[in-house]
């Protein structure tokens, strides 16, 4: 299955090959989760492709109160473990349960029953593990019946600016990076773009409330490094936070 490539980073190694390296990625994710939820007291929230527990670890920095069930097909879900017994220990605000499964695994959620759901740098390994965007869509819509009136989503990814899609030199290299930085890469269609996760949530009746654009400088550091003179990343993150249309903020 092709989440058995997060297994490599269990133990820590999640933290130091993705949320160390891209600080300003994630920073930006607890700006939307501070802003969706800090006047939502006691929620509840799904964390769809939780990794080591990345969205309650971002709750926690933000002291907010709430209950956040993370699902992880990978074994990085046993780190998740490890992060809730840390929360516990600090008394923290946040109530993680960590799940070993994928989307698939979900139990329909109950309607009204939750505050949030979150896919923080997950929706294209979910779709490549499903065998394709339509599953990862279907699935996705089976989940949001669950969200409250006022319920929000937050999708988080990364993705190729669509100039460079057709340069078949630079998305090499930077094929090449990723490979050593995170231990594995994608092509441009792997991933789901900005546009259609909006057409999608539109199609749904959630409206995009927000959203950020963050630079991967990282890798427009390592090719310029290499004498690639570009002006601009190939790639970049997206940060959206989706509620119900016609419903007040």
């Amino acid at each position: 299955m092709s989440f058995e490539k997060f297994d490599q980073h269990i133990e820590g190694e999640y933290w130091k090959k993705y949320f160390e390296k891209d600080k300003v990625f994630y920073a930006t994710i607890r700006d939307h989760l501070f802003r969706a939820l800090a006047q939502t007291p006691d929620s509840a929230g799904l964390d769809i492709g939780s990794g080591p527990g990345v969205g309650a670890k971002l709750l926690d920095d933000l002291n907010i109160k709430t209950t956040l069930t993370g699902y992880e097909p990978s074994m990085t879900a046993a780190d998740g473990v490890e992060l809730l017994k840390e929360l516990e220990k600090k008394g923290s605000k946040v109530k993680y349960i960590p799940v070993q499964g994928g989307i698939e695994k979900i139990p329909t959620p109950e309607i009204n029953s939750l505050d949030y759901v979150l896919i923080l740098r997950a929706a294209h390994e979910i779709a490549e593990s499903l065998g394709g965007y339509d599953k990862f869509f279907s699935e996705l819509e089976r989940v949001i019946v669950g969200l409250k009136e006022s319920g929000k989503i937050i999708i988080a990814e990364p993705q190729y600016d669509k100039d460079f899609n057709d340069q078949t030199e630079i998305i090499e290299k930077v094929r090449e990076f990723k490979q050593i930085k995170i231990g594995h890469s994608h092509i441009p269609s792997d991933y789901i773009t900005d546009e259609e996760m909006i057409a999608f949530m539109n199609r749904k009746s959630f409206k995009k409330m927000e959203e950020d654009i963050v630079v991967d400088q990282s890798t427009l550091d390592q090719l310029r490094a290499q004498g690639i003179a570009i002006e601009k990343s190939p790639c970049y993150f997206y940060v959206h936070t989706y509620q119900r249309e016609g419903v007040a903020d």
